[in-house]
């Protein structure tokens, strides 16, 4: 129960250092009850945010949503990091339905993961997108967890992938002193193993492939990305790929089949 006289509204001024709960229960069940309405406020901040951005988007596109209703038609996959701090569509300045966004920590691509290669295959396939973009961030939780020898739990699995990559880069990455420039070099390579490692995919070899018999552009075209979340800025990589004479060959000088048995 609250004070005698003071209702749940109210009450939240008597909280400071001069109160004194009558008991322990008391003070628990009060502030238990104060978590709950300040979730429950979060919650409908959210929906009440959706009101927000459909009265504008009707003011600023208002056949925005009859076009999206009737389908959609992007030109780009985005593969990019879950932080909340790089939408992909507010950082690019693109409308809904101008990006096929697939997400997941620390951006990685990786070929036994059927959620990103069903995003791509249908992006690919099905959309006809014409760009992917591997977009990493500096300041990644992800990139910098893997660069250590501490346990997480869980995401460990998904991080032994980064660990991997981090191997193949060790000595460029070990002769960087500065921890922080060394995390943002990092991120900067883990994108661009990315890049790489969608071109490698089945599903682009193939697209490649059917669009050099059609006689047109071998799109998709592959590119990594940086986004600095301390200033807003996307670096370009430069690691784009417009087809498989820019993929860095695995094997330089394949082996007979014939000749290995």
């Amino acid at each position: 129960m609250l004070m005698q006289g003071v209702s749940r509204k109210s009450a939240s001024w008597a909280v400071g250092p001069q109160f004194k709960w009558n008991n322990v229960a008391t003070q628990r069940r009060f502030m238990s009850e104060s978590k709950v309405e300040d979730l429950e406020r979060e919650y409908q901040e959210l929906l009440a945010g959706n009101k927000v951005f459909v009265d504008t988007m009707r003011k600023k596109e208002p056949a925005l949503f009859d076009k999206l209703a009737k389908q959609q038609k992007p030109s780009t996959l985005w593969i990019g990091c879950s932080d909340s701090r790089v939408p992909a569509n507010m950082i690019t300045n693109t409308l809904p339905g101008e990006m096929f966004v697939h997400r997941n920590i620390a951006n990685t691509v990786v070929h036994t993961d059927v959620n990103l290669l069903s995003v791509l295959q249908y992006a690919v396939d099905v959309l006809k997108i014409k760009h992917v973009i591997l977009c990493g961030h500096y300041g990644c939780g992800g990139v910098i967890a893997s660069m250590t020898n501490s346990a997480y739990g869980m995401v460990d699995n998904w991080l032994r992938n980064l660990k991997d990559e981090y191997l193949i880069h060790r000595d460029e990455l070990e002769a960087i002193k500065d921890p922080k420039q060394r995390a943002a070099r990092f991120t900067e390579l883990h994108v661009q193993e990315g890049v790489y490692g969608v071109c490698r995919t089945s599903i682009v070899q193939n697209a490649w492939a059917r669009r050099k018999e059609e006689g047109g552009p071998l799109y998709p075209f592959v590119h990594g990305w940086v986004y600095s979340v301390e200033d807003g800025v996307i670096k370009d990589l430069k690691v784009s790929i417009r087809g498989p004479q820019d993929l860095p060959l695995i094997v330089r000088d394949p082996i007979d089949p014939a000749k290995a048995v």
